[in-house]
């Protein structure tokens, strides 16, 4: 995939417009003129129990931890460790680059989802994009810069009648990124510069897991709105 679909398709996967099966490539040069770093401690795996959803608490509160989820997913195992392991393996990009989804996707969808949701694979995708954009410009040699982007909550809209779910929710947020400080948005401005602070929703149903939590049972959205 050359760098413009990648650009193409991380901000698809960031909004969750849904990329199934993109590659993760490496830019050529991402590496180029860096001196090897300091091996630092690899950090802890977050706990399933420090991400669940309690019952019991009020819609907006709900709306907004769900979204916070929903980005640390995204923006988990970009630690120091990994940007400097990233600089100087060997293998393919892909296996390292997966090898890291495979560590904490399973804990955020054992905190989060009841089993068999779909677009779990789409969310999966989302991360990996967002760790290639990251370790693609970490280089300060090219980027000012590494590339960084926030899901922000912004505010919720309980849905009545929408099915026969405990609680329909549409979570509003907003893009907060920095494509205009790395090669991400030099290349692709006008791509990424377009999805970045519109508003946008993700529609959650939640369910009562039995086990003093509440979980996603389905999770659909996530494109701005056309115009805004």
């Amino acid at each position: 995939m050359n760098r413009g679909m990648i650009a193409l398709a991380l901000v698809a996967l960031l909004l969750l417009a849904g990329c199934g099966g993109t590659k993760v490539d490496a830019a050529p040069d991402a590496t180029a003129g860096v001196k090897p770093a300091t091996t630092s401690s690899p950090e802890p795996l977050p706990a399933v129990e420090d991400l669940t959803i309690p019952v019991g608490l009020d819609n907006d509160t709900v709306g907004a931890l769900v979204l916070s989820r929903l980005n640390a997913w995204m923006r988990s195992g970009l630690t120091d460790d990994n940007v400097n392991r990233w600089t100087w393996h060997t293998g393919s990009n892909e296996d390292f680059i997966y090898a890291i989804v495979e560590q904490y996707s399973p804990i955020y969808e054992a905190a989060l989802f009841t089993p068999d949701v779909e677009m779990l694979a789409d969310l999966r995708l989302r991360q990996a994009l967002y760790l290639e954009a990251a370790f693609n410009s970490a280089n300060p040699d090219y980027d000012p810069e590494r590339y960084d982007a926030n899901l922000v909550f912004d505010h919720v809209t309980y849905l009545k009648g929408w099915g026969t779910e405990e609680r329909t929710l549409e979570v509003f947020y907003r893009l907060v990124g920095n494509s205009d400080q790395n090669r991400v948005g030099e290349k692709f401005s006008p791509t990424l510069a377009e999805y970045e602070g519109k508003l946008a929703s993700h529609i959650v149903f939640l369910v009562d897991a039995g086990d003093g939590t509440e979980k996603i049972e389905k999770i659909s959205g996530g494109k701005p709105f056309p115009g805004q």
